[in-house]
């Protein structure tokens, strides 16, 4: 038996210790193909295309996007202590011309306590997001557990609670971050 794989699915020969082939970036299995190549594959000659670019960019994305969502959580657990100033800020605050922000918040049925909770949870959602968002852009930095990071990257999406934008931008960078797939060793 020759010491030589080659990729099931497209046929290039892989190294010792892939995880994915670089080619196609199918997963490495005990089912990968040890000998000669293939009946019917087509060998890769030329080279595979460099997706460490976009998985700096995937890397950067999801870095800001974890300090940003880091910060506004920690920012509304701050609030919470601050109760007393915000509510009175917004009851300062003209909502429509015809009441402040916090009479309009009142009658659609907050109060102090309901205002309080609505803090803390949102902030620990959101700081939820964060640590994941910067978990999977550390993953995505050491090039290792794509699986891991994949997972924390859709994690942070659901807790970002921030929108269709943010969502959809989340979904595009996790969508760039299986491209990057063949960049991981593991």
């Amino acid at each position: 038996m020759t010491d030589k794989r080659y990729c099931t699915e497209c046929g290039r020969e892989l190294l010792p210790g892939d995880r994915f082939c670089p080619g196609c970036g199918a997963n490495i299995d005990e089912d990968t193909y040890w000998g000669e190549v293939p009946e019917g594959a087509v060998v890769a000659t030329a080279s595979v295309k460099d997706m460490s670019g976009t998985l700096n960019t995937v890397k950067i994305l999801t870095l800001v996007w974890g300090a940003v969502a880091l910060f506004t959580g920690l920012m509304l657990f701050a609030s919470v202590g601050m109760l007393d100033e915000v509510i009175n800020e917004l009851s300062h605050t003209d909502y429509d011309g015809t009441q402040t922000v916090w009479e309009y918040l009142v009658s659609q049925g907050f109060d102090k306590d309901f205002f309080q909770a609505f803090l803390i949870g949102a902030g620990a959602i959101i700081t939820l997001s964060g640590v994941f968002a910067i978990i999977s852009g550390v993953l995505d930095h050491m090039k290792k557990h794509y699986k891991a990071s994949f997972v924390c990257l859709v994690l942070s999406i659901i807790f970002s609670g921030s929108g269709l934008i943010c969502i959809a931008v989340g979904v595009i960078v996790a969508v760039y971050l299986t491209k990057c797939k063949c960049e991981f060793e593991s």
